[in-house]
């Protein structure tokens, strides 16, 4: 259990009714439309059909992939499947998570329990007490397996909402049932950087979230980073999300054991042409495997040539 619990009860009471709200912490544009990579959202929401409870995934794409938002849409998008509680933490720049995060908490002295405050706030709350602190691997199987045992229900649609995101374009999103009816909570760390305490933080994360029967994605930019994070566990545990990679499992419940072929997100041309209309770029030549970002770029250096503006500047993530 948590070291000295009693002293951060206050913390995770705050994360817990922030899942309840599937909050994201840090600098999310407020919209309810949104125009995005039909292959990113649907690598994310199938992910979260079939995602194995308790595994932790990982993510690479390039900066203005469009990562952000096709989390953003999973958590909140007008589909019938999105999870009922999960949490969205922004880390780009954390270059020590735990110690960064807590500090955004006020909370500087919980940084060495983080991984657990947080596991615990996503776990159902008439499961908590179960929970202890993952000693070995056959413990923590038992534990997996009780939780998928008492987790099944009937499957379905969430009550009705008002705030939910939309895609701004393209065809509607039809999503099966997941397999075991189990409602899996969900942790996004969004943009983690490469770095020792980084790396040292997602190995005792994973180990908690193994057991605490939640899933975690973490997203990245850089994808030597994305598959050293999938080698710290060897493939069992930590696993790349089928998706964005080319050389995906035969299976969703085996281990990867393959060197991921990162696709890095990039956007097909009719969606780009969506994009484009959207935020009124013109005289742009789009082809396939752009990104968001590179059109917005282009259109400022036409700017810039036209007439010595500065351009106008969109954020992307």
């Amino acid at each position: 259990k948590i070291d000295n619990g009693p002293r951060w009860l206050w913390l995770l009471e705050r994360l817990d009714a922030a899942a309840d709200d599937r909050q994201i912490f840090g600098l999310v544009p407020e919209r309810t439309q949104v125009v995005a990579s039909h292959a990113s959202v649907d690598a994310f929401i199938d992910l979260y059909r079939t995602a194995l409870v308790g595994k932790t995934y990982i993510c690479a794409g390039v900066s203005g992939s469009g990562k952000t938002t096709a989390a953003h849409y999973l958590l909140h998008g007008d589909y019938s499947l999105r999870p009922r509680r999960g949490l969205m933490i922004r880390a780009d720049s954390y270059p020590n998570f735990e110690q960064d995060f807590a500090q955004y908490l006020n909370a500087e002295a919980a940084a060495p329990l983080l991984y657990l405050i947080l596991t615990r706030a996503l776990t159902p709350k008439d499961r908590r007490e179960q929970l202890v602190r993952p000693r070995g691997i056959g413990p923590a199987i038992d534990l997996a397996k009780a939780t998928i045992s008492s987790a099944m229900k009937n499957c379905g649609a969430l009550s009705f909402e008002t705030d939910l995101v939309h895609m701004n374009h393209g065809r509607a999103t039809h999503i099966k049932n997941r397999p075991n009816c189990t409602d899996l909570s969900v942790l996004v760390i969004d943009g983690l950087v490469k770095s020792e305490a980084n790396r040292n933080f997602v190995n005792k994360l994973y180990n908690a979230a193994f057991p605490a029967g939640i899933m975690v994605l973490i997203l990245v930019k850089d994808p030597n980073w994305g598959t050293e994070l999938i080698g710290v566990n060897g493939g069992v545990h930590i696993l790349p999300v089928d998706g964005v990679i080319s050389n995906p499992r035969i299976s969703v419940d085996s281990p990867f054991t393959d060197a991921p072929q990162w696709t890095m997100m990039r956007w097909s041309a009719e969606d780009l042409r969506n994009f484009a209309n959207l935020v009124g770029i013109q005289s742009i030549q789009i082809e396939d495997g752009m990104t968001p970002q590179q059109l917005l770029d282009l259109q400022d250096d036409n700017a810039r040539e036209r007439d010595g503006d500065d351009g106008i500047q969109f954020g992307v993530d």
